[in-house]
C-alpha cells in the first residue's frame, strides 16, 4: 500500500470521526416552563397580562410579583394565612371588593399564595364584588319576582339595584330636581288612581329613603303594588315600647337522640383531632382548639408567629392580626404582652384602626383581652367599657348585628354574642344577648342550619354553636335551638377535615371552624365557659427547639379519650421520576459515549491497516 493510500485512509478516518462525534449540548431544565397571568380590575379591565417563566415551587401569588411589580402589590396577614388586598391600587380593604383568583377558568377555593403553579397554567385575578342584596317584586301581594339575588359594588343605588334585578326595559324612571328618581312604570304596570309602587327596605316600609340612596351589604328590597286606602302591610309585630318583638317557632328537642348525637360528636372530634395533628398545628384557631381540646401546643406554630413578629417588627397593619396572633399565642401559654420584646395587648387596646374593619376589631379585640384577663389601663385609646358599648350601639333593632351599618348577618351576630359573653352581669349587656339570641333562633333553619352572606354552609353554623356554647346555650336542648350539630356533622369527611357546603370537597376554613366549634361544646358539656377563656392556661417561657409539647393531662370526667396519634413520614425518594411537580424534566441523556467507542475502534483498525502495509513495503 502506498502513502499516498495510507494517508489518505487516516485523513478521512479522522474526518470521519470528527462528523459522527456530536457536540454535547448543555440543557437547562423548565427553562421553557411558562404560564400566563392575566390582572382584571372593575368590569373585566384588563390592566396586565403576559406569560411568566415558572421555577420549581412558584406560587401564583409570586407569578403576580413578577408580572406587576412587588411595589404595585399589597399583601397581609390574615386569620386564614396571607390575603391579597391590592393591585395596582384597587383594594379589597373597606371595599365590596376582592381579588378572586382563577386556574384555567376555575375559582380556586385556596389561596394565591399557596397555589403551585404548573406549566401552561392560566391564572387570572379579577378585582370581584362579594357583596349581594336581593330584589322582590309583588303585585296584588302575589309575588312575582321572589328574592333575586344580585351583586352590588360601593357606588350601587337603590334604583340601580332594581334594574340589575329586572333588566333595564322593565324599570322606568325619572329623576325630580329636588326628590330625586321616581318609579314610573315596573314590568309594564304604572302606578293608576290610588295604586302606587311602595318601596320596602329590609322588610320595613322605607318612608326616608330615597331611590337613589346606596345599597348596603345584604339589603333586601321590596317593591309592592298596593293601593293608598290600604294600611301598610308591616309585618313586624310591636310590643307596648313600640320595639320590635321577634317570636321564633322554638325547635322540639325530642326529635333529636342526644346520647346518639353526643357519641357521633365525640367519635367526630376524635377523627378531626387527629386530622388536624397530623396536618399540624399552624394557626391560630387549630392551636386554640388544640389547647383546650386536650392541652396540647406546637412550638412550630410559636416560633412561625415569633418569626412573623421579627420581620414586621411587631408593626401590622391591621388590628385583628394582633389579635390573631394574641390568641393563638394565649392558647399556647406564651404572654403576649411581652413575647421578644412587643407588647401585643397594648398594641390592641391603642390601635387607630379599631374599626376600620368594622366590628371585626372590636369584637376579637375583647375577646383578645378577656381571654386572660388581661389589664387595660384607664388611659387607653380603647378600654374594655368603649368596646362594649361599640357592639351595643351597633346592634339593629331586629337584635342582630352586621359587618358595617345595614341588615344583619348571622356570622357577625354569633361573634358579637362570643365577645359580650363576658359581660351578661351588666343588665344593659344581657338585653342585648337575649334580643341576638332570639334573632339568631328565628334565622335557623329546619335542617338545623343556618344561611350566611354566601348561603347554607357549616362555617355559619359553627359560628352559632361557638357563641352558644360561650353564653351557656345549649345548641340541642334548649327550646329555641335545636339540631345545629347534627347539622354541622353532615359537613364532616371520612377523613376528618369538613367541607364548607354540602357536596363540595374539604376546606382548610371549614375544618378549623368546626374543629373550634365541636371543642366549644365539649367546653359546654364540662361546664365551662368560651372556648376563648385561658385564664387556666399557664404560662410558660417560649421554646428554644421545635418540638410539640403536651400540656398536662385532663383526667376523669373532663377529657374525652381519644386513640393514640401515630405520624408516619412518607418515604423519599422511593423511585425516580420524570415530572416533579408537574414540571417536565429534558431528556439530558446522549449516545456520545456509542460514538466515541466507534471511533476508536475505527482508528484501531486503521492503525493496523497502516502497520501491515509498513511491513509489507521493507519486505
Amino acid at each position: 500500500m502506498s502513502k499516498k493510500i495510507v494517508a489518505s485512509y487516516i485523513a478521512f478516518l479522522l474526518i470521519f470521526v470528527q462528523l459522527i462525534v456530536p457536540f454535547q449540548v448543555q440543557v437547562f431544565a423548565n427553562s421553557t416552563n411558562v404560564a400566563s397571568v392575566v390582572v382584571e380590575g372593575k368590569g373585566g379591565e384588563v390592566l396586565d397580562q403576559g406569560e411568566v417563566t415558572i421555577q420549581i415551587g412558584d406560587t401564583a401569588l409570586t407569578l403576580l410579583k413578577n408580572l406587576v411589580g412587588e411595589e404595585y402589590i399589597e399583601v397581609s396577614e390574615t386569620n386564614w394565612g396571607p390575603s391579597l388586598d391590592t393591585i395596582h391600587g384597587l383594594t379589597s380593604i373597606d371595599t365590596f371588593y376582592y381579588w378572586a383568583f382563577y386556574v384555567n377558568d376555575e375559582f380556586m377555593s385556596v389561596g394565591s399564595s399557596d397555589y403551585i403553579v404548573k406549566e401552561n397554567d392560566q391564572i387570572r385575578f379579577s378585582y370581584t364584588s362579594w357583596a349581594e342584596a336581593t330584589v322582590s317584586v309583588e303585585i296584588n301581594k302575589e309575588k312575582v319576582v321572589e328574592k333575586k339575588t344580585i351583586s352590588i359594588e360601593d357606588n350601587t343605588s337603590i334604583i340601580d339595584g332594581l334594574i340589575l334585578a329586572l333588566g333595564e326595559e322593565n324599570v322606568k324612571y325619572e329623576v325630580h330636581e329636588t326628590y330625586g328618581p321616581y318609579i314610573t312604570e315596573i314590568n309594564g304596570i304604572k302606578p293608576e288612581g290610588t295604586y302606587y309602587w311602595a318601596l320596602y327596605l329590609n322588610g320595613e316600609y322605607a318612608v326616608d329613603f330615597r331611590y337613589d340612596d346606596l345599597l348596603n351589604l345584604s339589603d333586601h328590597l321590596e317593591l309592592r303594588y298596593i293601593s293608598w286606602e290600604d294600611p301598610l302591610d308591616d309585618e313586624s309585630t310591636e310590643d307596648t315600647n313600640d320595639q320590635e318583638t321577634l317570636v321564633p317557632t322554638p325547635a322540639d328537642p325530642n326529635t333529636v337522640d342526644i346520647d346518639k348525637l353526643n357519641k357521633n360528636i365525640k367519635d367526630k372530634l376524635t377523627s378531626t383531632n387527629a386530622f388536624i395533628q397530623n396536618s399540624k398545628v399552624n394557626t391560630a384557631w387549630k392551636a386554640i382548639a388544640a389547647s383546650q381540646y386536650n392541652g396540647s401546643f406546637s412550638t412550630d406554630y410559636i416560633n412561625y408567629e415569633r418569626q412573623q413578629l421579627k420581620d414586621r417588627d411587631g408593626i401590622f397593619r391591621n388590628v385583628t392580626d394582633y389579635e390573631r396572633i394574641t390568641l393563638g399565642l394565649v392558647a399556647s401559654g406564651i404572654d403576649p404582652t411581652n413575647i421578644d420584646g412587643f407588647n401585643l395587648i397594648e398594641r390592641i387596646y391603642n390601635n387607630e384602626r379599631m374599626e376600620n374593619q368594622g366590628l371585626n376589631g372590636p369584637i376579637y379585640a375583647l375577646i383578645s383581652l378577656d381571654s386572660k384577663d388581661f389589664e387595660v389601663p384607664s388611659s387607653a385609646l380603647w378600654t374594655r367599657e368603649q368596646l362594649v358599648s361599640i357592639l351595643l350601639k351597633a346592634q339593629n333593632s331586629d337584635g342582630g348585628f352586621g359587618l358595617y351599618s345595614g341588615a344583619s348577618d348571622v356570622d357577625i351576630t354569633a361573634m358579637a354574642l362570643t365577645a359580650l359573653s363576658n359581660y351578661q352581669q351588666e343588665e344593659r349587656v344581657q338585653q342585648a344577648i337575649n334580643k341576638g339570641i332570639l334573632w339568631l333562633s328565628s334565622k335557623q333553619n329546619e335542617n338545623g342550619g343556618f344561611t350566611g352572606l354566601n348561603g347554607e354552609s357549616s362555617v355559619t353554623t359553627a359560628e352559632v354553636i361557638i357563641a352558644l356554647s360561650a353564653l351557656k346555650v345549649s345548641p340541642n336542648e334548649s327550646t329555641l335551638f335545636s339540631g345545629a350539630l347534627a347539622h354541622l356533622l353532615k359537613f364532616g369527611l371520612t377523613s376528618g377535615e369538613f367541607s364548607n357546603y354540602l357536596g363540595d370537597a374539604a376546606d382548610a376554613m371549614a375544618t378549623e371552624k368546626a374543629y373550634l366549634a365541636l371543642v366549644a361544646y365539649h367546653q359546654f358539656l364540662l361546664g365551662k365557659g368560651s372556648i376563648y377563656d385561658f385564664s387556666a392556661t399557664a404560662v410558660v417561657d417560649p421554646p428554644q427547639e421545635e418540638q410539640v409539647v403536651q400540656g398536662p393531662e385532663e383526667t376523669g370526667d373532663t377529657q374525652i379519650e381519644e386513640d393514640q396519634i401515630v405520624e408516619v413520614e412518607r418515604e423519599n425518594n422511593k423511585e425516580s421520576t420524570k415530572e416533579v411537580d408537574g414540571y417536565k424534566l429534558p431528556n439530558t441523556a446522549t449516545n456520545v459515549y456509542n460514538f466515541l467507542v466507534l471511533g476508536l475502534v475505527l482508528m484501531v483498525i486503521g492503525l493496523i491497516v497502516y502497520t501491515f502495509a509498513n511491513k509489507r513495503k521493507m519486505a
